[in-house]
């Protein structure tokens, strides 16, 4: 018989609901104030905002996350093309490794001034495992400067082992 499981991702928490089984959970949280930046450069170069030790995972794992950050234009005179991905990385400071979603961009312009990269993601483990891993929340800007605001966001992890 299957254990269906059911949760809810939203603002800077996850919830999860379901019948008692043998599966374990465990929830990972990079915390307040845990931005590994201040500032994201605008030379189209991955950049690590948020990252959490998920310590070790095996085949079969599944791992939701949901990470949120706010980047700002400190002038509010230039128009910003912003992209964010969610890897599995074998560091805190890995921009390289398996990806958890895809990359997507918007746009910050003057006019919005704040931009603010939701991603939300499910993935099974299927293979890869080692003994240490990492979720990121990457960043990357195509022109000019962005600050990161501080304490604006996160980066959580549900690693569920059935």
């Amino acid at each position: 018989m299957k254990t269906m499981i059911r949760y809810l991702a939203f603002g800077a928490g996850l919830a999860l609901a379901m019948p008692a089984s043998a599966s374990t959970f465990k929830v990972y949280d990079s915390g307040n104030a845990s931005e590994k930046i201040t500032t994201l450069p605008g030379d189209n170069g991955w950049y690590v905002l948020y990252s959490v030790d998920i310590e070790t995972i095996n085949v079969g794992d599944i791992i939701i996350v949901m990470a949120e950050g706010q980047l700002q234009d400190p002038t509010n005179t230039t128009d910003y093309y912003l992209t964010s991905h969610l890897i599995r990385a074998t560091s805190a400071t890995g921009t390289t490794g398996t990806e958890i979603d895809d990359a997507n961009a918007f746009n910050i312009t003057q006019q919005s001034y704040r931009g603010v990269p939701t991603k939300p993601a499910i993935t099974t483990i299927g293979s890869g495992t080692t003994t240490r891993h990492f979720v990121n929340l990457l960043v990357q800007a195509a022109a000019g400067n962005l600050n990161v605001n501080s304490d604006y966001g996160r980066l959580q992890v549900l690693k569920i082992t059935p």
